[in-house]
């Protein structure tokens, strides 16, 4: 028996009853694929996943099969839609086929030609050229013809694509596509064949190795008549949501060119600079000059903007006010949690997602802040924030996962959160501030390297957010998300911070450890004489400053050093007080002691796997080792 190449087969086939067409569609919201429509075939290598789209999820290479199948049915006038996820690149051994219309249940081939008469869409080629390809399949010993190719290397790396197919009555065909997964078609290939005009299936063929045996997803199919849209698009209201940007909300996806044309707007007494549609294509964001009279109401005329199948709207005027009333101030909105690492999941979703707290009494509108991940901003969508309410951001992608937790929102373009740590920020770009920062780390959590639990913040009207103030979930779930925090804990420090330790860190600094977090204080709350202080620098730990002088401490000079104050993380003040400080020239005898020596490290015992050798210094001043053999 000749060896098969590794092909996955997955067949959609719709029903007819009686003479009349019966519409298939599927989105696969119930969570399921063996019923409404039925489909059979190879079942165990199919899953619903947690976006509800059908993915691939074979343990091996190999061929796969879903099907069903209907009466033979007219293609005339008809229409195709599918959205397509690959990711990878693809290549022979590496694509997918989607068989529009065909005659045969049998849609895996062994070479070039499936056993059956049809067209598909091919998606994915050898090389770096991939473009979509339509091609008619004329039956085993025939190669299949190449009716019509896209734009090349459109799909030579992973993708998400959405895919619409029209043919008419005598054999005219449009492919259009969306590059993006959306609904803004444009044509990419028209052509003319009439040699078939029925069909009993509709399939798709996907070959794989076994490194992508789970990369294929699709979603949103459908063969019906053509869907006509003869409806207009609405303006349904223009909001201000900073001083120079109003957001206008339409009734459904319009069109990106008469969007983006900042002619279809029109206020009295300002101009707007740019137009820039949303990725859901509801939206557009208008900048405005100049900024925005606080409550003066403006009217702001809508026109001649189109659907995405070209109906255009009528006139609209809207009418809105900038109200800055609900502004957020720094610490009004927190990060409250962090899932870095949700492997393995304990009781919830084995998906990463940061909260946010709202701990004013006010309301926010999340539009347009940033989550800032290591530098990398990503722009937060539409959600409404109570006073006391919490909200979830996870990747848009793990969004159904989290369907029995409430307010949670998607975000496109979440990046992956690093167990190691992260340094965190979340950005109103409208006042150009920071509301909060974390700068996390895993050394943070009780057990570091423990996956599938959250990190939790202790205490939030607290002034730092350091180690201090976070910790691992004690949940039994492993997190608490969109809910209050189990280590939570709003007691208030009283007690001030406690200087344990000062010392030279460098030739011309001097290091102040403290007993726990503070905040970085003004250089007038410190003072060095005789000497100048250029700079104080807050330690990573967030519990040590260090005072960066203007010339390099001299031996034998004494220092005195003054703390106006230091603050912990509750506002309470270490100082004043003031102390000396004097380097000397070198160690006397007997003033350093050797009192510990680690010849032979055993990596069993729990010390440092390392050699060394410990000194004490018995003497009452502080010495510079450097230059001591």
């Amino acid at each position: 028996m000749p060896f098969l190449k590794h092909t996955f087969l997955f067949i959609i086939m719709t029903l007819l009853s009686g003479a009349g067409f019966c519409q298939f569609s599927d989105n696969f919201d119930d969570g399921d694929f063996s019923t409404d429509p039925t489909w059979s075939g190879d079942a165990a290598d199919f899953d619903v996943d947690g976006n509800f789209r059908l993915q691939l999820n074979a343990l091996e290479a190999g061929m796969s099969s879903l099907h069903t199948s209907f009466t033979e049915l007219s293609i005339d006038n008809k229409e195709w839609n599918i959205w397509v996820k690959q990711s990878f690149s693809g290549s022979d051994n590496n694509q997918s086929r989607i068989y529009l219309a065909f005659n045969s249940p049998n849609l895996s081939y062994d070479g070039v030609e499936a056993d059956g008469q049809g067209y598909f869409i091919q998606l994915g080629e050898g090389g770096s050229a991939d473009a979509i390809r339509f091609f008619r399949n004329d039956g085993v010993g025939n190669a299949p013809v190449e009716l019509a190719v896209g734009t090349a290397s459109l799909i030579a790396s992973s993708f998400e694509i959405r895919l619409k197919v029209n043919r008419d009555a005598i054999g005219n065909w449009e492919v259009l596509i969306d590059p993006d997964g959306g609904q803004n078609f444009v044509t990419e290939a028209t052509f003319f064949d009439d040699t078939y005009s029925t069909t009993t299936h509709f399939g798709i063929t996907c070959k794989y190795t076994i490194s992508n045996a789970d990369n294929f997803f699709f979603d949103d199919i459908s063969f019906d008549d053509p869907v006509i849209d003869d409806t207009p698009p609405e303006a349904l209201q223009a909001t201000a949501i900073s001083a120079n940007i109003v957001e206008i909300d339409f009734s459904e996806a319009i069109d990106i060119t008469t969007a983006e044309d900042v002619g279809n707007y029109f206020t009295s007494g300002l101009t707007f600079s740019s137009a820039v549609l949303s990725p859901e294509q509801t939206t557009v964001t208008l900048n405005t000059s100049p900024d925005l009279t606080e409550d003066l109401e403006y009217t702001l005329t809508v026109s001649n903007v189109e659907d995405v199948s070209g109906n255009s709207m009528s006139q609209t005027e809207l009418n809105f006010s900038w109200d800055p009333a609900d502004q957020a101030s720094p610490g009004d909105v927190i990060f409250t949690e962090i899932m870095a690492d949700p492997t393995p999941a304990i009781g919830l979703p084995e998906a990463e997602y940061v909260e946010l707290y709202n701990q004013s009494f006010s309301t926010f509108d999340l539009s347009n802040w940033q989550l800032v991940n290591s530098g990398n901003p990503v722009e937060l969508p539409g959600f409404t924030l109570g006073s006391a309410q919490y909200v979830l951001l996870c990747d848009a992608d793990d969004l159904a996962l989290f369907s029995a937790i409430p307010n949670v929102v998607g975000v496109d373009g979440f990046a992956a959160l690093s167990n190691s740590g992260d340094d965190l920020e979340l950005i109103d770009p409208n006042q150009s501030i920071t509301l909060d920062a974390v700068s996390y780390e895993d050394n943070w959590h009780d057990n570091a390297g423990d996956g599938g639990i959250s990190l939790e913040l202790i205490n939030p009207v607290a002034g730092c957010s350091g180690a201090d103030n976070w910790r691992s979930s004690t949940a039994a779930s492993g997190g608490t998300p969109s809910a209050q925090n189990s280590v939570w804990n709003v007691e208030f420090d009283t007690a001030p911070p406690t200087l344990v330790d000062y010392f030279q860190s460098s030739s011309s600094s001097i290091t102040l450890e403290f007993d726990e977090s503070i905040l970085l204080p003004d250089m007038s709350e410190i003072g060095v004489s005789p000497a100048t202080i250029i700079d104080i620098i807050l330690s990573e730990e967030g519990n040590a400053l260090e005072v960066i002088l203007d010339s390099d401490l001299e031996i034998g000079t004494v220092y005195t050093i003054e703390i106006v104050a230091v603050s912990d993380c509750n506002g309470n003040e270490y100082g004043p007080e003031e102390f000396t400080f004097e380097l000397f020239e070198g160690p006397q005898a007997g003033d350093l002691k050797i009192t510990e020596i680690m010849p032979d490290p055993d990596e069993n015992i729990p010390s440092p796997n390392t050699e060394y050798v410990e000194l004490f210094n018995a003497g009452e001043v502080t010495f510079d080792l450097n230059g001591l053999t």
